[in-house]
């Protein structure tokens, strides 16, 4: 994550300081989709956590 910060601030650096705001905010948004990417990976795997746990009790218990 820091590296990708590090290359988007090196863009920043080169671009015309007229758009910083335009372009804070579309860093920020793009933030968010990898935030939210990341939060359903991290549900998905949690499901898949739970669910493999379950299947485990049940074939325990048979």
């Amino acid at each position: 994550m820091k590296s990708k910060l590090d290359n988007e601030l090196k863009k920043v650096d080169n671009r015309d300081p007229e758009n910083i705001l335009e372009r804070a905010e579309e860093f920020e948004q793009n933030l968010q989709e990898e935030n939210m990417s990341l939060y359903r990976k991290f549900k998905l795997q949690k499901l898949i956590t739970e669910e493999t746990m379950n299947n485990s009790n049940e074939s325990q218990n048979l």
